[in-house]
């Protein structure tokens, strides 16, 4: 249970992807910034997982990649955070 919560904290507090999206108007987030947004998901989860709890560094790192994985996809399909990719 424990656990958990803190991955339901941190899908709170790294939503970057999807915090632009709903910041800005769908159409007007740029490129820069979902790459941005998606780097910062990926360094911060990995961070406050291995900070938090006792994980290895490669179940740190894989947990950043699958909350990264969950923010791009609730933004880009939810919110049409990955408009600025489409030509």
């Amino acid at each position: 249970m424990k656990r958990l919560v803190v991955v339901a904290a941190l899908v709170g507090v790294t939503g970057c992807v999807t915090g632009s999206a709903v910041y800005r108007k769908p159409k007007e987030v740029p490129l820069g910034m979902l790459i941005g947004g998606t780097v910062a998901d990926f360094v911060v989860t990995s961070l406050l997982v291995s900070g938090v709890t006792d994980y290895t560094v490669g179940a740190s790192l894989a947990t950043g990649a699958g909350v990264m994985g969950a923010d791009v996809a609730v933004g880009c399909i939810f919110f049409n955070a990955c408009s600025s990719l489409r030509p």
